[in-house]
């Protein structure tokens, strides 16, 4: 919560070690966030005040397995109308999901819901948040990027695959 200072300075903390260029870029990212937080708690969270901070885009990144087996990273909703989850699962199919941050979890259900086989990659207090999820069912995680002794069996899957994960413990503001 960027409202409160310490985790202010965590995240400066953090940008600082980075350079002073990365410094500067997040106080001016803690004072826009302050200030959509200032609009938005004085006019109310109405679809003007959202929507005048202007667009916050979504990425996720699409990896293609050796098998060709296909993996999400930080999934966005995979939807038909526009073609893109036929263009997707062209692609191969869809047998890892990562959820990269415990702080963008709002996908994810639609993603489970959409690939219920594939295998989960996250860390364990993503999961329990999504738990909270009205609907999100009860799928497990598979593989829990915090927990050493998972990320070495994750790894050990992942060799043939040409992919390793590593856990950053104490990222700033992510869990990832």
């Amino acid at each position: 919560d960027f409202m409160k200072e310490e985790c202010c300075q965590r995240a400066i903390k953090g940008a600082q070690s980075l350079g002073s260029k990365h410094a500067e870029q997040v106080l001016k990212d803690i004072e826009t966030y302050k200030n959509e937080q200032k609009t938005i708690a004085e006019k109310g969270k109405t679809d003007e005040t959202v929507r005048a901070h202007g667009p916050n885009p979504v990425n996720m990144i699409v990896v293609k397995l050796n098998s060709g087996d296909i993996m999400l990273y930080s999934p966005i909703q995979v939807r038909d109308e526009f073609g893109f989850a036929e263009w997707l699962e062209g692609l191969g199919p869809v047998k890892w999901v990562v959820c990269g941050s415990s702080s963008h979890t709002l996908q994810m259900p639609s993603v489970v819901k959409r690939f219920p086989n594939a295998q989960y990659v996250a860390a364990k207090e993503a999961w329990l948040k999504l738990n909270r999820y009205q609907g999100f069912g009860d799928k497990k995680l598979d593989f829990d990027s915090t927990d050493k002794e998972d990320l070495k069996k994750l790894n050990k899957i992942m060799e043939n695959e040409g992919a390793k994960f590593f856990s950053i413990a104490g990222d700033v503001i992510t869990n990832a």
